[in-house]
């Protein structure tokens, strides 16, 4: 059924998301992009691997943030978030919640194109919680 199959393709391409996402945080960690000639990650992903501007810079952030927070790889893996999700739960994650991000349901607001929360966050950090901009 068509169905079936495009639940296993979807499944297949989280997976796959998330598989990306360590190699880009392992090419960034040996800064392999200077080992062959360009100036930056950013340069890599768009020159070599003809990502989009949009699509490199994502990627690059979201193996970033998963880099300090290794359980967004499985969360990756597993569907339960997305590279938007990440960059939205970014300001979020703390050192407190390292090992168990805030589960958060996101939906893409077409119209004003940015991600909002759903639900609330259990685990905001002070600076969040407080909405203060100082440390």
């Amino acid at each position: 059924m068509l169905l079936d199959r495009f639940s296993d393709l979807v499944a297949r391409d989280q997976h796959h998301s998330a598989s990306l996402l360590r190699h880009i945080d392992a090419i960034d960690q040996r800064q392999l992009w200077a080992k062959q000639g360009y100036p930056s990650l950013f340069e890599l992903c768009v020159s070599r691997y003809h990502m989009s501007e949009s699509t490199a810079g994502k990627r690059i952030g979201a193996a970033r943030i998963a880099r300090r927070f290794p359980v967004i790889f499985e969360m990756v893996s597993r569907g339960e978030i997305h590279l938007s999700g990440i960059h939205c739960l970014k300001a979020h994650l703390t050192p407190e919640n390292r090992s168990r991000p805030p589960r958060v349901h996101l939906r893409l607001r077409l119209r004003s194109r940015r991600l909002r929360l759903v639900h609330p966050i259990p685990y905001l950090s002070r600076r969040a919680a407080t909405g203060s901009r100082s440390p």
